[in-house]
């Protein structure tokens, strides 16, 4: 009796080792700091952070970071690495929301792909890069990455507001994720009223009264029947000679413009793996 006792109470602790194991797999590296901005302690809190909201919508929030020596486009820097990390990946086409930071030219890239994209449009990486940008300017970066990590679950948990639409009404100008609900089209009654409207009559009248009296005063001059030909002999007139004559070289000197203007843009693109992506850049 004591002997089976025992072989339960280890078929027992057998499926508990398991299960610690494999929850122990599913904190994943997230927090890819190759230019060595945060200590270790950091880096281990904020990937925390990161697999606690990439497990919550299906979605890897990923924090890249580069010394980028070979001076490469931010924006291909990003797309490398996520060609890399999705071809690494137990999924194709996976889903991430993605902050590069670029040291050697000192430019950020915030990036959704595939349903990241889709909840971290365009219009809201331009949120969340002028959120973070203040901090990374004055070199706290750990306040940065867990600024841009909040933000993005922020968003993922609000519908992307919806594509304009003609025919539904929408005016198409909400907030995202906040549909409008005071445009309301005009009704038949609403432009009976304008119509009937002293107001609007009146000044209707005077428009159609000041169109009909400037066309007569346009025609109270008479017309005017002289013209070149009136007199001119055309059978004895004609060029006697022609002459050119050097006078001087005129040299005009125009300022051309140049953009200095260090804000971001973006608007996404695709890498070179052909991965489709939202996407806001700029500089800190």
């Amino acid at each position: 009796m004591r002997m089976l006792s025992i072989w339960i109470g280890i078929l027992l602790l057998v499926p508990l080792q398991t299960i610690n194991a494999s929850s122990v797999d599913e904190t994943r590296q997230l927090i890819y700091d190759e230019a060595g901005l945060l200590s270790s302690s950091q880096t281990e809190t904020l990937n925390q952070r990161a697999n606690e909201y990439s497990q919550r919508w299906d979605t890897d929030f990923i924090v890249y970071t580069s010394n980028n020596p070979a001076g490469t486009d931010v924006q291909v820097l990003m797309g490398d690495f996520y060609d890399d990390y999705e071809l690494n990946s137990d999924v194709r086409n996976v889903s991430v929301v993605m902050l590069t930071l670029d040291m050697n030219n000192r430019e950020l890239y915030v990036s959704g792909f595939y349903k990241g994209m889709e909840y971290v449009n365009n219009e809201r990486a331009d949120q969340i890069r002028d959120l973070i940008t203040p901090s990374l300017s004055a070199g706290n970066y750990e306040q940065a990455f867990t600024k841009f990590l909040d933000k993005a679950n922020e968003f993922m948990g609000i519908e992307p507001a919806p594509a304009y639409d003609p025919g539904s009404g929408s005016s198409g100008i909400s907030s995202p994720g906040v549909p409008r609900t005071d445009y309301t089209p005009a009704s038949d009654d609403d432009e009976e009223s304008i119509i009937s409207n002293g107001w609007f009559q009146l000044i209707v009248s005077l428009a159609v009264g000041g169109i009909a009296v400037g066309i007569m005063a346009a025609n109270a001059g008479g017309r005017v029947t002289v013209n070149r030909f009136t007199y001119e002999d055309s059978r004895n007139s004609g060029v006697v000679s022609r002459k050119d004559q050097y006078i001087r070289t005129t040299v005009s000197k125009r300022k051309i413009e140049r953009n200095t203007n260090s804000g971001g843009g973006g608007g996404g693109g695709r890498t070179g793996g052909g991965h489709s992506h939202s996407g806001s850049r700029g500089s800190f």
